[in-house]
């Protein structure tokens, strides 16, 4: 009889974790989802003067709404199927988001490839950083150790993501800029860009166009080499072999190295097969976390304080499937051609595409006379076999373009300036027992300011004896929003407290044991005499 009652009981409290679970995600789904439309809502057209202004409200504003669309669709995953009386909601608050996020990939990129096009997609004449010039610009006259990791289709709204989450750490000084890739947008020509280079050249290859530095073709197995010619004592080094690595082995490998490649794929490997493309947005978590784990464990264990975050290309993904009016006939150019669903490389294109043919030299710092043609917006090319089409690159929208490159430097000691904060509510009396207080943090958390760890309680007058229970509030939003800078809790008097007529509102530092030192003036609130109090 006990076993038995004993397994209701564990059969309820999981049945009531579950429905928690699932509350939760109900609730930051809808709460990502809002945050979407805020940013999207932002602007009534995508129309700029320059490709530079498209760029700067970019990287400072328009990303939220690949970032927000991203965490909220991974929201609306976990809800999958398990939502029961909220599914009919849901879906269709889900499927309104990927409509709306359809439309912004268009609007976008239809506006930002005609202000391209009035360049003829030249690169070399904007004032944006180009991927082609990275070791130039980043590497080559760094006379300390560092660390690129490379990870492959980390787009810009990702890095965004990962320089947030890195610079909440007191010690991490961050910077973050977007970079303009090569167009064909994809892995070959990326990682080409990446390598050190006065020029590149390009000759045909059997299945892919074979792109050589120093004579050299920069496959996978060539890279350390060509590095080596820059500098000597680099090397090159997958993530999946580090994470095999025991602690001494990896400080002997490195400490051998002044500079060290790290490639890092998996959002590419999952989103580039047909079969997994549908997890493109899970394997970006993941890439995420991994990237984190490599933060931590070169800049900690490892001592090393200089590492340089970037990719190769970035990435588009639909969830809803593609319309037939999405899908463009694949040229048919003359001569040695090399075929996409984004884009065509070709010797002799005829100029009867679509959407746009440009040299290849004017994107790259390759000086040939081939050509690259791609569709227009976001479409696909219609192309024969078991290719996917939700997840695609190579094109030339922003969210493949863009990709980020973050600067990251580990200081030995913590910055030495907290954010600071205010109470903005006007409760002052307790009317049942508990007493909600909302804080604004004063400004974001950056390299000049580390965030906070604030202790809250109700105290009495005498003694400073404790009337409630502490709360921890963490202050440590990177956001320029003041509504992302607003954190509650909420305080629930103790036996003691509810004895008393009144009592003070105080904030401590989390590290001032002594708890001596308040971080604001105190507020006096009130306890309601027609509360019930305890009496034990």
């Amino acid at each position: 009889m006990p076993r038995k009652f004993k397994k209701i009981r564990l059969d309820g409290y999981a049945q009531q974790m579950s429905v928690s679970i699932r509350i939760v995600y109900y609730i930051l789904s809808f709460c990502t989802t809002a945050n979407f439309f805020v940013a999207l809502n932002t602007y009534r057209s995508f129309r700029f003067d320059t490709v530079e202004k498209f760029v700067e409200i970019y990287k400072t504003e328009l990303y939220k709404v690949d970032l927000y669309y991203r965490k909220a669709y991974l929201s609306f995953q976990e809800l999958h199927d398990s939502l029961f009386d909220l599914e009919t909601i849901a879906h269709a608050v889900a499927n309104t988001l990927h409509s709306r996020y359809d439309r912004f990939l268009i609007d976008l990129n239809v506006e930002w490839q005609k202000i391209l096009a009035e360049h003829n997609f030249n690169f070399h004449e904007l004032n944006i950083e180009k991927q082609f010039n990275f070791y130039e610009k980043n590497i080559r006259h760094f006379d300390r150790k560092m660390v690129v990791i490379i990870s492959d289709a980390l787009r810009y709204e990702l890095g965004c993501e990962l320089f947030e989450d890195l610079l909440i750490d007191n010690k991490n000084n961050l910077s973050i800029e977007p970079y303009l890739a090569s167009v064909p947008s994809y892995t070959n020509l990326g990682m080409t860009n990446l390598l050190p280079h006065h020029k590149i050249t390009v000759e045909k290859g059997d299945t892919d166009a074979v792109f050589k530095i120093n004579e050299k073709p920069t496959y996978h197995s060539n890279r350390e080499v060509i590095l080596q010619m820059a500098e000597e004592t680099a090397t090159t080094i997958g993530y999946a072999e580090i994470k095999k690595m025991s602690k001494e082995a990896k400080r002997a490998f490195f400490r051998e190295h002044k500079l060290t490649y790290i490639f890092h794929d998996w959002i590419d490997a999952i989103g580039d097969k047909k079969r997994t493309e549908h997890a493109s947005f899970e394997a970006t978590q993941k890439a995420l976390d991994e990237i984190k784990w490599l933060v931590r464990n070169l800049t900690g264990e490892l001592g090393i304080s200089y590492l340089t975050i970037t990719a190769d290309h970035g990435f588009l993904y639909n969830h809803t499937e593609l319309s037939e009016n999405s899908r463009e006939v694949l040229p048919k150019p003359n001569g040695y051609t090399i075929e996409s669903s984004r884009f065509v490389i070709s010797e002799n294109a005829e100029n009867k595409a679509n959407g746009y043919t440009f040299p290849l030299r004017n994107t790259t710092s390759i000086d040939s006379d081939w050509s690259v043609t791609i569709p227009r917006a976001i479409n696909r090319y219609r192309k024969q076999g078991n290719i996917g089409v939700q997840f695609v690159h190579g094109g030339a929208s922003m969210q493949e373009v863009l990709v980020p490159v973050i600067k990251f430097y580990k200081h030995k000691k913590e910055i030495a300036q907290s954010v600071t904060f205010r109470r903005v509510d006007n409760n002052n009396k307790i009317l049942s027992g508990t007493l909600k207080i909302t804080l604004l943090q004063d400004i974001p958390v950056s390299n000049e300011h580390k965030s906070l760890e604030v202790v809250a309680a109700l105290y009495s007058d005498i003694g400073n004896q404790l009337l409630s229970n502490e709360v921890v509030v963490v202050l440590n939003s990177t956001s320029n929003n003041p509504k992302d800078r607003l954190f509650d809790a909420i305080l629930s008097l103790n036996s003691e407290g509810s004895k008393a007529s009144f009592c003070y509102l105080k904030f401590y530092d989390k590290n001032d044991k002594t708890r001596l030192n308040p971080l604001l003036n105190s507020d006096l609130i009130t306890i309601s005499a027609l509360m019930e109090k305890d009496d034990f």
